[in-house]
């Protein structure tokens, strides 16, 4: 078993942005009590990392029933191709999630301030093992949003949309019919 001591808990605490400082206070326990704790087995930390996503959901204001726009294929820059059949997404880096849906957009998909209406949806959090990272918790922060492109532009004009990222990676977008319920 792993012994931690009181320092090496008080900096793995404080570069997850967890202050110490009214531990020991009051009815709180000190960093020392919880040390004692793991070491002896009576507790356990976790680490689950946090990634925070946009999510977009496009439609055609004007035509509903060419459904939504996903991210159907994607080649890498190393030659392999993955299945993707999702909503455009991405990160959500040290911004907020409306500024990483603008970035998100021209990136992706050539969209410009303007040429484009969107409204903030939900935002949900799924908690999973993380893909990227085996074994490593993971909870995605999800934040959604419909967009509405204008008529005239790209998105809005061709059946699909081929993008290629600065790494030379491929992505694959197509119109998508939703199936109509009745």
């Amino acid at each position: 078993m792993a012994i931690i001591t009181t320092r090496k808990l008080t900096g793995i605490l404080n570069a997850g942005g967890i202050s110490t400082k009214s531990w020991g206070t009051g009815k709180a326990k000190r960093v020392k009590d919880l040390v004692t704790e793991i070491n002896a087995g009576e507790s356990h930390l976790r680490i689950t990392r946090v990634t925070r996503v946009v999510k977009m959901i496009i439609t055609d204001r004007d035509h509903p029933e060419r459904g939504v726009l996903k991210e159907t294929w994607q080649i890498t820059s190393g030659g392999i191709r993955r299945e993707r059949n999702q909503e455009p997404s991405g990160h959500i880096e040290n911004e907020s999630p409306e500024k990483a849906l603008r970035r998100e957009l021209e990136e992706e998909l050539g969209l410009k301030v303007g040429d484009y209406d969107y409204h903030p949806g939900s935002v949900t959090i799924e908690n999973q093992e993380s893909r990227s990272f085996p074994g490593l918790p993971c909870s995605y922060e999800i934040h959604k949003f419909d967009v509405f492109p204008h008529p005239g532009t790209k998105v809005i004009c061709d059946n699909f949309i081929e993008t290629t990222e600065p790494d030379g990676t491929v992505s694959h977008f197509e119109w998508i019919p939703i199936p109509q319920v009745g």
